[in-house]
């Protein structure tokens, strides 16, 4: 039996409250292993000081002059 009010009408028809629905926002996906990777490789890319390394087995360009 549906709940009446004191007119004898149905209450819950006549029931001025009005619900809405409003959608959830959804949780972010997990970054990729792929992605993670990338940030952490230009991340450490970013810190890292600028090193000039000097090979033993790497000759230096000759001048035109030859020396």
């Amino acid at each position: 039996m549906a709940a009446e009010d004191d007119l004898g009408g149905n209450f819950i028809l006549r029931s001025p409250v009005v619900t809405t629905f409003q959608a959830q926002p959804t949780a972010p996906k997990p970054a990729s292993i792929q992605e993670v990777t990338s940030r952490t490789l230009a991340r450490q890319i970013r810190e890292a000081p600028p090193v000039l390394a000097l090979r033993a087995d790497v000759k230096k360009p000759e001048t035109i002059s030859g020396f």
